[in-house]
This record gives structure tokens, sequence and C-alpha cells, in this order.
């Protein structure tokens, strides 16, 4: 990111300036404002490297979530089967 100031016109009361033109029309004043500007490679920057802990952790949520999700259609299919027989 990078920092730009823009000067611009707003209401308010002229402020003498040393230039001999002011750029604002009549019953306002220059003003200056500081904005943050985003580059290309902030965007796309590459994401942070997954780690092996990291990795570990992601596949044992994952897989004790698919067994979870089995285990508990198991127990209501025996329900299910139990009172249709």
């Amino acid at each position: 990111m990078r920092s730009q100031v823009i000067v611009g016109c707003a209401n308010g009361n002229k402020v003498a300036i040393l230039s001999a033109e002011d750029p604002c029309p009549a019953g306002q004043k220059m003003v200056t404002q500081t904005i943050q500007m985003v580059e290309q490679s902030d965007i796309y920057a590459s994401p942070p490297a997954l780690t092996t802990s990291q990795a570990a952790e992601i596949w044992g949520i994952a897989f004790s979530t698919v067994l979870f999700c089995w285990l508990t259609s198991k127990g209501i299919g025996t329900i299910v089967n139990f009172i249709k027989n």
C-alpha cells in the first residue's frame, strides 16, 4: 500500500494562499486528504504456506466430520429399519 495526498475544495472560509491562483470557487477552501492506495501486488499476493500441522488439523476435522455423518446416518437407518419391521 502506498499513501497519496489529494487536494480538493470543501465548504468553509477561504484561507489566504501563497500561489497566484486559487483553484476553489467562492465560499470554498482548499483541503488535503491522505488516502491509502492498494497496489496490484497487494491484491495478488500469494497466500501464506500451509504447514504440516495445519494440513493435519484440516484433514482430521474433515475425516471426523465424514465419520460423524456416516455414524449418524447408520444409526438413523437402523432405527428406521427397526420401525419398518
